[in-house]
């Protein structure tokens, strides 16, 4: 009898835990890709989804060498609420003075339809990885 309460408490935990979806339980979901101009890598910009509707604030990430980028509500935790988004992809200067990829030669790089107000919108599902990818071009 022992070994089938224990089976059963198992099994319980692990539909329960299956039935979350992707996240850490805080209604957060994963959300990355990849942010080019004109086929080539941005590196260094911010990507900003910020919420259609009221609720959330916005989420951010900063794009790597590469390109890539991951949602962030805050510096230490990672993840996008799933919903309707605006998407602005600028360039911020960093706090880390060694950084000089934001001139503002770059600024200029990066067409004001992709800036505020911007032209692009995404969904972020509730369920598994939201792989959104930003393939920006020049006028």
């Amino acid at each position: 009898m022992r070994i089938y309460n224990r089976t059963v408490a198992a099994a319980i935990l692990l539909v329960l835990f299956v039935s979350t979806g992707c996240g850490d339980g805080n209604g957060l979901v994963s959300a990355s890709g990849t942010v080019t101009l004109d086929g080539q890598p941005l590196s260094g910009v911010v990507v900003e989804f910020r919420p259609n509707t009221a609720g959330d604030g916005s989420f951010f990430g900063r794009t790597d060498s590469s390109g890539r980028y991951r949602m962030m509500r805050t510096a230490f935790q990672s993840g996008v609420a799933p919903g309707e988004y605006s998407v602005l992809i600028y360039y911020e200067p960093e706090d880390d003075p060694s950084c000089s990829c934001e001139t503002e030669q770059d600024q200029r790089e990066i067409p004001a339809r992709y800036r505020s107000p911007s032209e692009l919108h995404v969904t972020v599902e509730a369920r598994g990885r939201n792989r959104l990818d930003f393939e920006l071009s020049s006028p």
